[in-house]
């Protein structure tokens, strides 16, 4: 689920290997960001997809950071409000939106190696993966470190927001009929 410390653990992982990194989730959040950006409708699927054909995306890291860059700009920052996270969730029950980006995702794959963050990544993009972890935690577990990232980064928050909103995601990710 969100917020168990997935991006972490990939990163690190990445790191010790030498493997590229992919944010499968970054990818929705970027997704949802033009959107919002270009006034496209959250349940549009047919905008959302050709919007997605257009993501050039990269993920430069180190041990701390994992940028996210749409071309040459670093939209990291701009993915991590509560906004963002929603309308990802929003975009990421089109069966049409997730085939679109699982192409995108499946790119990432090159040689030395690839490790990969996402819900659905061993499941449905990279089903033929050498090694798969599910990792999880309780929703207070998750909205606690939600709430320590988001003000870090500056914003004003209320920690039962945060786990009100993890609840009603949680929620709609799981029955979601894709993925």
């Amino acid at each position: 689920p969100s917020g168990a410390g997935k991006g972490t653990l990939a990163r690190r992982l990445a790191l010790e290997l030498g493997f590229h990194l992919l944010d499968s989730g970054a990818i929705y959040r970027v997704l949802a960001l033009a959107a919002l950006d270009q006034h496209v409708a959250l349940d549009d699927s047919d905008a959302l997809c050709q919007l997605a054909d257009s993501l050039e995306l990269t993920f430069p890291f180190d041990a701390n950071h994992t940028q996210i860059c749409l071309g040459e700009t670093d939209i990291s920052a701009r993915l991590r409000t509560q906004m963002v996270a929603d309308a990802a969730s929003q975009v990421a029950v089109h069966a049409g939106v997730r085939s679109a980006l699982m192409a995108l995702q499946r790119r990432q794959a090159t040689a030395p190696g690839l490790v990969g963050d996402g819900r659905d990544l061993g499941t449905v993009v990279f089903p033929e993966a050498e090694l798969k972890i599910f990792l999880d935690a309780s929703v207070a577990v998750r909205a606690e470190r939600r709430y320590q990232e988001l003000i870090q980064s500056g914003q004003t928050v209320e920690r039962s927001a945060i786990l009100r909103d993890l609840e009603i995601r949680d929620v709609r990710d799981r029955t979601r009929p894709v993925a």
